[in-house]
């Protein structure tokens, strides 16, 4: 993460200024460690831990622990997105539905075969996210696995 000088960011590779009015060179950044501190003032900042803000919403006040989002309401977005993405996947094959209902035209074996898939499939995926038991499992329906394609 980033020295700062007091509540200033500082920025390696960009010159600064102190309460002195003092012009630092943009290579502060040779300076040591130590230089920096005791000389300069300048302070470390840890990075924050990272998480997934997708599920949760950050860390505790000692980052022990992630603090997630509610499980239901988790459940119920991933449910409305892959509800959206059927939808969509369908609405291009829908004509030859219609086209079957209206006029009797049969519907092409691979179009059925590619609708029945995209069917089955959230089938699946709607049972795997409805019996997600906790946010572990949830995650791990989306993470990409050797030799699974989109």
């Amino acid at each position: 993460m980033p020295w700062k000088y007091g509540s200033v960011t500082l920025k390696e590779g960009s010159s600064w200024t102190d309460d002195n009015g003092i012009k630092h060179p943009t290579n502060w950044g040779i300076w040591t460690d130590t230089y920096k501190k005791d000389v300069m003032g300048l302070t470390w900042v840890d990075s924050p831990k990272t998480f997934d803000s997708e599920y949760y919403f950050g860390w505790n006040a000692d980052e022990s622990a992630l603090l997630p989002k509610p499980l239901a309401d988790l459940k119920t977005n991933k449910l409305t997105l892959a509800r959206e993405i059927v939808q969509s996947d369908l609405s291009q094959t829908d004509w030859y539905v219609t086209r079957k209902y209206e006029r009797d035209i049969a519907i092409p074996s691979e179009v059925s075969a590619y609708r029945t898939a995209v069917l089955t499939n959230y089938a699946s995926l709607q049972s795997a996210i409805n019996s997600a038991s906790d946010i572990d499992e949830l995650r791990a329906l989306y993470i990409p696995t050797a030799g699974a394609s989109q």
